[in-house]
């Protein structure tokens, strides 16, 4: 399951602090600034949850363990990622520099 909370970073603060709202992982793109908030508004609230933060870096991509099911997806997805990774000689403003894989 994917959640994503969109809002300012009161809205992202009051999901931690919530203690009705589960959750097993918070995992955040951004800002190093931000990225202390979160870890700091986690702590704060005694949230025993794994904190994956990617600080200051360069379009990275995540691919999550249910991305693809049957050899014919891998290949799709490899496929994608080699062009999103290299398209232009990887001159792209947008050219993924990191890429993390769910070990699921």
């Amino acid at each position: 399951l994917l959640q994503c909370i969109a809002g300012d970073g009161e809205v992202g603060a009051q999901t931690i602090r919530d203690g009705e709202v589960k959750f097993d992982c918070v995992v955040f793109i951004g800002s190093r600034e931000t990225g202390k908030k979160i870890q700091e508004e986690v702590g704060r609230a005694g949230r025993h949850v794994c904190v994956e933060l990617e600080m200051g870096g360069k379009d990275p991509c995540y691919v999550g363990g249910d991305a693809a099911h049957t050899e014919e997806e891998w290949e799709k997805l490899v496929g994608m990622l080699v062009g999103a990774t290299f398209d232009n000689s990887q001159q792209n403003c947008n050219a993924t520099t990191r890429l993390y894989v769910d070990s699921a």
